[in-house]
């Protein structure tokens, strides 16, 4: 299940999509739309609580650095995924956008494979 930002591509790649079902919270749905997409738009807060009961129990992805921000504001992440890769950026989306409040972390895991770190954080409410 997945939910990628204004930035993100409208369809996610192909190894989310074979995850689950596939919402994508947008202003401007694509025309024509693609039949296994479900697009939502409008609150936040419903949008996380339409695709969480499509979920059966599941774990919810959320795409782009605006959305987990928005979705961080409103209380709705219960753990954050950081992959770390062996590359510098000079641009981008930050994560934390400005008005994002300071949230604390617990480190659950970390992981190493091919190149790649995935830090596991349980988010303090």
């Amino acid at each position: 299940m997945t939910r990628p930002g204004r930035r993100t591509p409208q369809r996610p790649p192909a190894p989310c999509s074979s995850a689950g079902p596939i919402f994508v919270l947008t202003h401007q749905p694509p025309d024509p739309p693609d039949p296994d997409v479900t697009y939502l738009s409008g609150d936040i807060g419903e949008a996380v609580a339409t695709a969480l009961a499509a979920a059966g129990g599941k774990d919810l992805q959320i795409l782009g650095a605006d959305v987990a921000g928005q979705c961080l504001r409103r209380g709705l992440v219960d753990e954050i995924l950081v992959y770390v890769l062996p590359v510098l950026l000079g641009d981008g989306v930050r994560f934390s956008s400005p008005g994002l409040a300071r949230t604390g972390l617990e480190p659950v895991s970390s992981t190493h494979a091919d190149g790649v770190t995935i830090l596991r954080f349980r988010v303090r409410k």
